[in-house]
């Protein structure tokens, strides 16, 4: 996983240096500038990601739509295409890659007005946690629905929540993080 900071000057580089033409053909379907900023970044990121993990210079890649919706990355140096996954929140943008199962991430501000554990409550009356303990459980539901192809649905939030538990206790091939970078929750999930 790897991040970057719209507020940062030097991500503004990053961006003019990594993406393709097609990036920003794509970051210009949305109407808000912060929003066309946190794609570039997104995708400045997974060119970026992807060069490290190839060893390459060479970023000719694709980056396309699977059947379940679940963005993939086509290049001419491998023959499968790659799971590839991107969150924003605010100015904080991050993304991850892999190669061999599905991958997702989510990331969210630690808002101070924001009822989060009220708002998971809602959507998942089990749930029973402090406030950074639902921040961890919604980024963790999403990035999982983004490895599933999905989406955000808390109507699996039964499943996610034995996943959790399920690997902590006998080490199910699920695979998760959730760390804090700073005022940001960010969850990765691998299925």
């Amino acid at each position: 996983m790897s991040y970057l900071s719209l507020s940062d000057p030097t991500t503004h580089e990053f961006i003019e240096k990594w993406c393709a033409q097609e990036d920003y053909d794509y970051a210009l379907k949305f109407k808000k500038k912060q929003r066309q900023e946190q794609s570039l970044a997104g995708r400045c990121l997974v060119r970026m990601l992807y060069s490290c993990f190839w060893a390459t210079t060479e970023c000719d890649l694709k980056i396309i739509v699977g059947e379940n919706g679940e963005p993939l990355i086509r290049s001419h140096l491998q023959s499968m295409p790659l799971w590839v996954s991107i969150s924003h929140s605010n100015d904080f943008v991050c993304a991850v890659l892999s190669d061999h199962c599905p991958v997702g991430v989510d990331s969210e501000y630690i808002k101070a007005n924001r009822d989060i554990t009220t708002l998971v409550h809602k959507l998942y009356s089990s749930f029973k946690g402090s406030e950074i303990s639902a921040y961890k459980f919604w980024t963790l539901n999403e990035a999982y629905g983004k490895a599933k192809g999905v989406g955000v649905d808390f109507s699996q939030a039964d499943s996610i929540y034995q996943a959790i538990s399920l690997a902590y206790d006998s080490g199910n091939s699920y695979s998760f993080r959730t760390i804090m970078i700073g005022d940001y929750v960010t969850s990765v999930y691998c299925l």
